[in-house]
């Protein structure tokens, strides 16, 4: 029960710091949307932070982003309540 636990709260630990590494990419985007100018496609820049954003949370085609997260979340959860029981 305790390797499980363990296993477990490694398994979030590595997936949130996967997820903080990534918010760099949601950082610059915001950064070009802020520093834009009036002559600026400011509707463009939105949907690049959409992207940025949209990717960071599902991990894009070959990650998980936050969703893997929120899923090692759930089974860290699982595996408290049973080592609790």
């Amino acid at each position: 029960m305790a390797e499980d636990i363990a296993q477990a709260r490694e398994k979030v630990d590595k997936e949130f710091a996967s997820v903080r590494k990534d918010l760099e990419s949601i950082r610059t985007a915001l950064a070009q949307v802020e520093h834009a100018g009036p002559r600026d496609d400011i509707s463009g820049l939105l949907e690049s932070l959409e992207k940025a954003v949209s990717k960071v949370r599902t991990g894009g085609v070959m990650g998980s982003g936050a969703n893997a997260h929120r899923r090692a979340l759930e089974e860290l959860a699982k595996a408290e309540a049973l080592g609790a029981s």
